[in-house]
Formats: structure tokens, sequence, C-alpha cells
């Protein structure tokens, strides 16, 4: 894919489907396209307006896949990790990684605190109904969502893939996609 992960998918079917048509319809596949779109690697893609906006700008309509994937990342973040898992993080490695690339130095006091003045995902609303992510607390919030968004995908091959083939056609499959892993069978 564009993005440079790498993914394959092994599949173990029944006599009766032709594993050519699953690996076709694996490659075909448009998730991949829809999971870099809600990364943030797409051009103009919703997170990218989201990421560019400010609080005043109000809420900020997102495609259903960016929203269902900011649902889970807020999911994991409040109840899985234990607010371990941050996708708001960016904007602060995004601070150090440009003071120490730039200036050759660490970030000072006032520049690692306006880069974490942003983090936080309490800071972005999401509102499921309207369709529409916003900034509450600072300008500075941005999401990067590819960690969870990978595994999203793999999941959505997984789901179409049964969906598809189902009924005994598959019965084992292993789906990787840039290092998240689900296997079945």
């Amino acid at each position: 894919p564009a993005d440079g992960s790498v993914h394959e998918v092994h599949t173990i079917v029944s006599q009766a489907l032709d594993a050519a048509a699953v690996r076709f319809h694996v490659d075909g596949y448009d998730s991949c396209a829809r999971a870099r779109a809600a990364a943030g690697d797409a051009t103009a893609s919703s997170l990218q307006r989201f990421n560019a906006a400010a609080v005043a700008d109000g809420p900020i309509a997102v495609d259903a896949v960016t929203l269902r994937t900011v649902e889970l990342a807020k999911w994991v973040h409040s109840v899985s990790s234990d607010g371990r898992f941050d996708p708001t993080a960016c904007a602060a490695m995004d601070a150090w990684r440009r003071v120490l690339v730039e200036a050759k130095r660490r970030p000072n006091a006032e520049e690692v605190a306006g880069a974490l003045a942003g983090k936080g995902l309490d800071g972005v609303a999401v509102d499921a109904t309207a369709g529409t992510l916003r900034k509450v607390a600072h300008d500075a919030t941005r999401l990067d969502l590819g960690a969870i968004a990978k595994g999203q995908t793999v999941d959505d091959i997984v789901e179409e893939l049964q969906r598809r083939f189902g009924g005994g056609g598959i019965t084992g499959l292993l789906v990787e996609w840039g290092g998240d892993l689900r296997t079945m069978g």
C-alpha cells in the first residue's frame, strides 16, 4: 500500500471455495485506503481537517470510519489502557522531534508545556449523531490514529471475508497488516 505498511493475508479454504477468489477480494479491499485516511495520511482527510482546526472553528464533520476509529480510541484510552494509550500525544512527540532535529537540543520547559497543552482525549468531543469531532480545550490538540487504524483494518478484512465467504468456505485465516495480526481457525 501507499503508506508503506506491509500486509499479508493467508487463508485455508474448503474445497468448494476458490482460494484465488478470496485473495483477489482481499487485494481489492479498500479498507487500507480508508484506514490511511482515518490515520491522517490521505490528503485533505477529515482527520487532517480536525488537526488543523482551532477550538473556535467548532465541530468538524468527519467520515464514518474516522468517527468509529476515534470512538474506539477513546474507549481504549479510558477503559482498556487506563489512559496509557493516548492518540493526542503526537503533538508533544512532534515538538520534541522538531527541537531535537532542528535546534539540536532538548526542549525547554516552555516548549514542553506548549506541546503538552493539547494532549488528552478529554480535549476531543465526539458527536456520533452529527458525525463530528470538536476541539474543546486547546488549538494544539491533534489526533494520530495510525496505531489503532491498522488493527481496525485487520478486523474489517476478517469481518468482510467472513461475510462474503463464511458459511463453511473459510476454515482458517491469518491477516497481518503492518504488524497487527489476527488469526481464525
